[in-house]
C-alpha cells in the first residue's frame, strides 16, 4: 500500500496539533498574541512580551556592540525548556535577530521518542508562531506566522539539513533543528 504523502502530512500535521494525548494546559504551553503594532522592535517590547507569557527575564549580556536580552521558560511538568534571545545592535538602536530555541534533549533516552517529537513540534507550533506573528513595521506578521506554521514540519532532521528559511517583508526567517532540538530566527 502506497501513502499519499499529500495525506501523510495532513494526517501528521493534525496528530500533532491535536497533540497525541499530550494535555498542552498541563505542559503551561499558552502563548498570547499581541495585536499591538511597535513601529521598532525593541528589547523592552519583546522583554515586557515574553514577560507576560510567564518567561524569566535572564540578565542582560552585553557585547562590544550588541546586548543578548534572553527570556526563558521551563514548561510545566516536562524537561523541556524554551529561551528566547533578543539582539539589540547600541548604535542603530534596531534588534538585529530574534531567535527561539526549544530544548527536549533531556528526554533523550525517553521510551516513546515519537510522543516526544510531537511534543516538541507542538510546543513549536505554539511558540514559534506567536513570536513570527509578533506585529511590527516591516514584518508581515500574519504572512510570517503562516509561512512558520507550514513548514514547522519539514524544517527539521535529525540527519544534516539546511536551514528551511525565506524572507517575509523585511524580515529573513528561517527554522532548524532535529527531533529534541529546534531554532527560529527571525533577522531583521
Amino acid at each position: 500500500m502506497k501513502l499519499n504523502p499529500v495525506v501523510l502530512m495532513i494526517v501528521i500535521a493534525s496528530a500533532v496539533f491535536i497533540g497525541l494525548n499530550i494535555n498542552s494546559e498541563r505542559l503551561g504551553i499558552a502563548f498570547e498574541r499581541n495585536e499591538e503594532k511597535a513601529s521598532v522592535l525593541s528589547p523592552e517590547y519583546l522583554v515586557d512580551y515574553l514577560s507576560k507569557n510567564g518567561f524569566h527575564i535572564l540578565p542582560v549580556s552585553k557585547k562590544e556592540k550588541y546586548d543578548i536580552y534572553r527570556g526563558e521558560k521551563s514548561l510545566h511538568d516536562s524537561n523541556i525548556v524554551v529561551q528566547v534571545e533578543i539582539h539589540y545592535e547600541r548604535v542603530s538602536e534596531k534588534a538585529l535577530v530574534v531567535k527561539a530555541d526549544i530544548d527536549a534533549s533531556r528526554y533523550k533516552n525517553y521510551g516513546n521518542q515519537k510522543e516526544v517529537e510531537n511534543l516538541v513540534n507542538q510546543v513549536a507550533s505554539t511558540y514559534f508562531v506567536q513570536l513570527a506573528r509578533i506585529p511590527y513595521d516591516g514584518l508581515e506578521p500574519e504572512a510570517a506566522g503562516k509561512w512558520v506554521y507550514s513548514n514547522l514540519l519539514i524544517s527539521y532532521s535529525d540527519d544534516l539539513k539546511e536551514k528551511t528559511g525565506t524572507k517575509i517583508g523585511e524580515a529573513v526567517i528561517s527554522m532548524s533543528g532535529n527531533r529534541l532540538h529546534r531554532t527560529l530566527e527571525i533577522s531583521l
